[in-house]
């Protein structure tokens, strides 16, 4: 067991857990459990991190100062053995200043120096996240690291409008869910290796602490991952069909066991204590069964950290509208989506209606009020919430993805009367954007429509991940298309080929073209020509860069 106070003030204080996430689970602990283990059982830490953390604390002196010293007098309430303060018991203006345990400073080029202790051994830590520098003070322990964002690394200047590099990450909101099936107990820690006798939960936490993407599973092939856009394999041998189906069963509740076995088509979020969630999807095929499951992040990126250009910014505080989120599958848009409906969350007072399927990433409201909506669960398809979400008194209307003429229609038709609606949709560019979402209509209906679109629309985000040079991470290019009179009068009057002559004379307003992200990412070096030039926009002006070290 650990001091909670203590902990709760070192979590804040080095942005492993915000203020809202531990004054919600602040309610949870008993004497027999602490805010670490209500924290790890939630996913917002991982095993390893709450074992590091008990080890300090354990290791402090036992007169640093307690945070009840800073709450005396303050009316606070017990709970246990602990003073807590009833209406916020871990407020950062009552918390105070940590004793000096580590410096730390991100570095911008992603290498890892440290400086030597009073013992002359080097204090270093490796991250999957950021890495750090970090000079010992007075702890013999180290504090954990964040928890790493699986989906992409860190983005390293990944081009906002202005063409700096995207500055030091600041505070990341995790993002708890509820248990999706019962008796998913947790693990301590990922095994060092996977097999055919690995748990169903061994091979989670496997993927998650490889920082994997996603984890794949089939009949005849070995266990693979899918690690910064590759896929590589984690056995030697092939996995059989019994094998197969244990890890099957392990995962699903009997209910639906049985119903992917009538269909032969299953998609669920499994939820694993201390390892977060997980997207998983089972089909039926040839050779048997396969499992494909995607590794959902922890946290929602804050803007910086996503390295969104900063005009990007300006679209999350329209009133109404239409805002998309597009690119290849497996590029980030879910992420990039978040981090727009965080910052709304943040920001605002409004309604937040989302219409997902299935819901991966579980937002805690903060100023506004969300309602998050699953396809079959809670609702027939997408057009029937759509239909019921104008009758919830929404402000903002989140889709998860835009794929049908009906889901379309809707969605403009809502951004038209008065709401702030974002989507995402599996195009590569926003001139390619627009031309699918009007041809998606009857050609008797398109004029009508492109004067809808000129009207609605706000801006188009369109990106795509790159595997980083130096092979540990990914990184994100971004297409930026504004809407301003001139692009709106070229939807009006069908010229959208002619986006990128207004994009390009647009770049002072804050639009950016994914040719001029993707030389950026080329020129710092930190991404390679052969991976940037078959996303170009225009392939043949990279071959310069081809060769190239």
């Amino acid at each position: 067991m650990i001091d909670n106070q203590q902990a709760a003030q070192l979590l804040f204080n080095h942005r492993m857990a915000s203020q809202e996430q531990l004054i919600a689970c602040w309610p949870d602990i008993l004497p027999e459990k602490d805010i670490g283990m209500v924290l790890m059982e939630k996913g917002i830490i991982t095993p390893q991190t709450y074992r590091e953390l008990a080890a300090y604390l354990n290791a402090r002196p036992a007169a640093s100062e307690p945070l009840a010293a800073a709450q005396s007098g303050a009316g606070g309430a017990s709970h246990g053995d602990l003073a807590i303060e009833s209406d916020s018991p871990v407020s950062p203006a009552d918390v105070a200043p940590p004793e000096p345990v580590a410096e730390i400073r991100y570095l911008e080029d992603e290498t890892w120096t440290a400086a030597p202790d009073e013992g002359g051994e080097p204090s270093v830590r490796k991250t999957t996240r950021a890495e750090h520098q970090i000079k010992k003070a007075s702890a013999s322990v180290s504090l954990p690291a964040v928890e790493p964002f699986i989906e992409s690394r860190p983005p390293v200047g990944s081009i906002p409008s202005s063409g700096a590099v995207a500055p030091d990450p600041g505070p990341r909101t995790a993002v708890p869910g509820p248990i999706a099936r019962a008796g998913s107990a947790g693990i301590a820690e990922a095994p060092a290796s996977v097999g055919p006798e690995s748990t169903w939960e061994g091979l989670l936490a496997f993927a998650r602490a490889n920082e994997a993407a996603d984890l794949h599973l089939s009949a005849g092939n070995p266990i693979l991952l899918r690690r910064y856009g590759s896929l590589q394999a984690a056995t030697q041998g092939p996995m059989d069909q019994t094998c197969l189906r244990a890890w099957v069963e392990a995962a699903l509740t009997p209910a639906q066991l049985k119903d992917f076995e009538a269909t032969g088509d299953l998609e669920i979020i499994y939820t694993l204590n201390g390892w977060g969630r997980y997207r998983v999807t089972l089909i039926k095929q040839r050779r048997g069964w396969d499992v494909t499951a995607r590794v959902i992040p922890s946290r929602i990126r804050g803007f910086e950290e996503a390295g969104l250009p900063e005009s990007t910014r300006e679209l999350t505080k329209w009133a109404q509208g239409l805002v998309l989120v597009t690119g290849p599958v497996g590029c980030g848009k879910s992420s990039t989506l978040a981090t727009l409906v965080e910052m709304v969350n943040q920001e605002r007072h409004d309604h937040i209606i989302t219409i997902e399927e299935p819901i991966e990433i579980v937002y805690e409201p903060a100023h506004c009020r969300i309602t998050q909506r699953q396809i079959g669960p809670h609702t027939l398809s997408r057009d029937a919430a759509l239909r019921a979400a104008l009758r919830e008194d929404p402000d903002i209307i989140v889709i998860s993805e835009l794929r049908d003429l009906d889901t379309i229609r809707l969605a403009v038709s809502a951004a038209e009367t008065g709401h702030l609606v974002f989507g995402t949709m599996n195009t590569t560019n926003a001139a390619r954007t627009l031309f699918r979402l009007v041809d998606s209509f009857p050609p008797e209906e398109q004029g009508i429509i492109r004067n809808m679109i000129s009207e609605s629309l706000r801006g188009v985000i369109s990106q795509q991940l790159l595997p980083r040079k130096d092979g540990m991470g990914m990184l994100p290019a971004f297409e930026v298309l504004l809407v301003n009179t001139a692009v709106s009068n070229m939807i009006r009057k069908d010229e959208a080929h002619q986006l990128g002559t207004a994009m390009l004379t647009g770049k002072s307003s804050g639009m950016v073209l994914l040719d001029d992200s993707l030389r950026y990412l080329i020129d710092k070096g930190m991404v390679d020509a052969a991976e940037a030039m078959p996303r170009a926009t225009n392939p043949k002006d990279f071959e310069k860069y081809l060769g190239r070290r």
